[in-house]
């Protein structure tokens, strides 16, 4: 197809992106006078000298040379070591030649072997494989084709092809094969042979194609049920380019470079080249978008984030008769042009800091531009390209190398720069990425906060299926590359399954993904459960945001869960509060769930429903700590009070079924609060708080408050909430007013009533007590929040505990809370002691306030 397009330029001046400014534009009117009349090089030179630079690119005399057919009597059959199938797939597909193909294993190919190479296996199985999709150019894996499919995939432009089947499917692949097999003067040559032909099943996981465009559009495009076709996935892609301009601020980068690269990768996971079609029209409508929208075009709301992905989704299908020659040059022209963008953009708005911890606006390009480099200088060479690869090792380096955990505190972001670490490592070495210490201690992050229903829990910046989404690389990777550690699989299985085995969910995502999976793993067993699960804080988060709070006392998150089937019981809880991405929620609870349903929520990424407006709704996002449950601090104004960061876990202990979790921050305006959270097995969830006056302070008021989905049966202190089929119980007593009100954000109106939670609808409830602070020297909340399908509540909380079935009689005692249990009881007592443990002073918290998140260590 031949496309008729005209040269712009990218000016000196490049403001950040929300700001929606044209700067890919038009030449002037000398600038064409001088192309004309003195070529493509004056203009370059021209251009460059006034900071700017052609769109699309001069400087790429010819699009990349192609391997368009394999000389098969040159070549070399590969195989995994140690695999008698796949050597004996080789001699049968040696046999098809006469004269036969050498053979050899995958170690024992030498880095300077320059002879076509026929690599047997998958990305598990095969080295060499395992390289290239390190590289995201080979696709075979656990998943594709799947047992009973086969695969052939060239690599284009490095005269290599992928080759994957088993018993029952390697007669067709012959088949497939012998078909492409050409006899002529010179030998035996293999014409481009592509095919994938998915197995049982990856066909059941993936479904038909429109079964999988159908759930990429409603589930994670952002472009809804428009997109549930091919035609529409295409035009809804091109519509999306066009942000409406400064007043409008339209996400244009998020619902349409994504889904590019998703289509490409589903056209090579189920060999369906509608997917592919998509793919090329989308393409050709990114370049029209910068070359032909009037008056100029505007950076991509985070263009850097996946243009690398681009690259190489381009790379892989470059050589496909959609493309002419000059699609080629065209397409690569631009993309080297849009390189150069990105490029400029990060070393105005993000340089990077060799000695800080790493933040995703500086891993994002940096990974970009590294694939960018491995693309361009396979046919071009410029030192461009050589500063790109110094650039991603610099980035990938340093902090990022010491540490698993970098700057983030949110169940989507957090995962961001360790997945891209691990791709970038990959590129070098996949055993060394594989072997990576901070890979378990990321997979038990993952693990602590996945929820029974298979869900991330959305704390921090993170909305519920985003969050969800995040994990399934990191944990694929883990699973592929370390087959005897079970537990990255069996998380796996568990998200998977939780989030109803959605197809969309099996490809990588998009700006930092890769290309590997395990085999399906078997059902998984249920570890872990009945104790609390308590992960450590990295040292650097104290040492750069309160030193002087002792270690010992602080903990990253903690998590408590009866068991892995839906139906468990489980909590997840906020000891901490800073960090980029973070909220203000110090000392709350972020999930409670149990029969399916959850009972308490965080606020996800709090961005206001029905904004539109991408810059008005990360301004507006609430952070916290309204609409969490947490207590919120005010002053004589009305204004809220960030108390200090971190609380402290004074006491962990457990009798039978019951489960008792303390905690106490001070220096809160001259007030210190401690938190006590008792969990029932298969029953429910207390907390009681107590806030006690230490001296003078601005407080003015305390809230106790609690959020919860479904639809209100009653409202008052003792709420009763219905969620198709299970109620929740939220009992609500102590000092101050009781309150309720609701709010709705972005995330929930896209997960409540859908697919992933279809159990409730609408609005998040809210439930209160506020104590004005006019002389009382200590306030107490308690709560009790109960999930059942009864229609009546099994425990009711009085004024001095809690009344329903106990089992033997026992004390649990905490350091300043405890309990006695007996058969038809709990009563709640508070033991004579002061809130602080010794050893730990009020000044040890550090002041009230936001702490900059600062990445640096000094």
């Amino acid at each position: 197809m031949e496309r008729h397009w005209h040269l712009r330029k990218q000016t000196a001046a490049l403001p950040i992106w929300t700001e929606r400014a044209d700067t890919v534009v038009d030449l002037t009117a000398a600038e064409r006078e001088l192309l004309e009349q003195h070529g493509a090089a004056a203009l370059d030179e021209k251009l460059r000298c006034q900071g700017e630079f052609a769109f699309p690119a001069l400087d790429l005399p010819a699009p990349r040379p192609l391997v368009r057919e394999v000389k098969l009597d040159e070549a070399l059959l590969v195989v995994p070591e140690n695999d008698p199938f796949h050597r004996q797939m080789a001699a049968a597909l040696s046999g098809t030649v006469a004269g036969g193909i050498a053979c050899c294993t995958d170690r024992e190919v030498k880095p300077e072997c320059r002879k076509p190479l026929l690599l047997l296996g998958n990305s598990n199985t095969n080295r060499l494989i395992r390289e290239l999709a390190a590289r995201q150019l080979a696709f075979a894996n656990g998943l594709v084709p799947g047992r009973g499919g086969w695969m052939i995939q060239t690599v284009t432009g490095g005269n290599q092809l992928v080759l994957a089947a088993d018993a029952e499917s390697l007669p067709e692949l012959l088949s497939h094969w012998r078909n492409c097999l050409i006899r002529r003067e010179g030998g035996w040559f293999l014409t481009r042979a592509d095919h994938t032909a998915p197995g049982t099943a990856c066909r059941e996981r993936l479904g038909t194609a429109p079964e999988l465009l159908r759930s990429i559009a409603l589930h994670v495009s952002r472009l809804g049920e428009a997109a549930a076709t091919f035609d529409g996935m295409s035009r809804e892609i091109i519509r999306s380019f066009d942000s409406g301009g400064k007043a409008v601020n339209r996400d244009n980068g998020h619902p349409t470079i994504p889904n590019m690269i998703r289509m490409h990768w589903a056209y090579r996971y189920t060999g369906d080249r509608r997917f592919l079609r998509v793919f090329r029209d989308t393409l050709f409508g990114l370049v029209e978008y910068f070359l032909a929208t009037p008056d100029g075009a505007s950076y991509p709301s985070d263009y850097d984030f996946y243009l690398g992905n681009l690259i190489n989704c381009w790379s892989d299908v470059e050589a496909d008769e959609l493309f002419s020659e000059s699609d080629r040059l065209l397409i690569a022209s631009f993309l080297l042009a849009s390189c150069r963008l990105i490029d400029k953009y990060h070393r105005i708005y993000w340089p990077v800091q060799p000695e800080l911890l790493r933040f995703n606006h500086e891993t994002f390009p940096a990974l970009s531009l590294e694939w960018a480099a491995r693309y361009f200088e396979t046919f071009v060479s410029s030192p461009e390209f050589t500063a790109w690869h110094e650039h991603a090792a610099l980035v990938f380096s340093g902090m990022v190398e010491r540490f698993g955990r970098q700057t983030e505190n949110s169940s989507s972001y957090q995962w961001i720069v360790p997945s891209q670490k691990f791709v970038y490592d990959s590129l070098t070495s996949p055993e060394r990425a594989a072997r990576r210490a901070g890979m378990r201690e990321v997979v038990a992050g993952i693990r602590a906060a996945t929820d029974p229903l298979g869900m991330s829990v959305p704390y921090g910046d993170g909305e519920p299926v985003v969050a969800t989404v995040a994990v399934f690389d990191l944990l694929r990777a883990a699973a592929a590359l370390n087959p005897a550690d079970p537990l990255p699989g069996t998380l796996l299985k568990r998200c998977f399954d939780g989030m109803g085995r959605e197809p969309f969910l099996l490809l990588p995502q998009p700006g930092w993904g890769n290309l590997f999976a395990p085999d399906e793993p078997e059902e998984a067993e249920a570890d872990g459960a009945g104790d609390w699960e308590v992960l450590p804080l990295a040292g650097h988060v104290r040492l750069r945001n309160e030193p002087g709070m002792p270690p010992e006392w602080l903990a990253d998150k903690i998590a408590w869960r009866s068991g892995w089937d839906r139906e468990a019981q489980y909590l997840l809880f906020e000891p901490y509060s800073c960090d980029a991405h973070a909220h203000f929620d110090m000392n709350s609870i972020l999930a409670y769930t149990h029969h399916r349903r959850w009972g308490l929520v965080d606020n996800g990424y709090g961005k206001p429903s029905g904004v539109e407006n991408m810059a008005e709704a990360y301004d507006r996002h609430e952070t916290g700590p309204n609409c969490h449950n947490t207590l919120i601090f005010r002053d004589q104004e009305g204004n809220v009070l960030i108390p200090p960061p971190f609380a402290a876990v004074i006491a962990r202990r457990r009798f039978g079924d019951c489960f008792l979790l303390e905690t106490v921050l001070g220096n809160i305006g001259g007030w210190v609060w401690s938190r006590a959270v008792l969990l029932k097995r298969d029953g429910f969830l207390l907390v009681a708080d107590r806030v006690r006056r230490t001296g003078e302070g601005s407080v003015g008021s305390i809230e106790c408050q609690f959020n919860a989905p479904g639809k209100t049966v009653k409202d008052s202190p003792e709420a009763v909430l219905e969620q198709q089929g299970i109620r929740t119980f939220l009992t609500l007593r102590g000092d101050g007013e009781f309150r309720s009100g609701e709010y709705r954000t972005a995330g929930y109106d896209a997960v409540l009533g859908g697919r992933f939670y279809p159990w409730a609808q609408g609005a998040i409830r809210q439930f209160s007590r506020v104590a004005e602070c006019t002389g009382q020297r200590e306030f107490r909340f308690t709560a009790l929040c109960e999930l059942t399908p009864e229609h009546t509540a099994g425990f009711r909380l009085r004024e001095d505990g809690i009344y329903g079935t106990f089992g033997e009689a026992c004390e649990l005692t905490g350091h300043a809370f405890g309990v006695d249990i007996a058969p038809g009881r709990m009563m709640i007592r508070y033991p004579a002691a002061p809130f602080l443990p010794e050893g730990l002073t009020q000044e040890k918290f550090g002041p009230c306030g936001p702490r900059p998140c600062r990445r640096g260590l000094g």
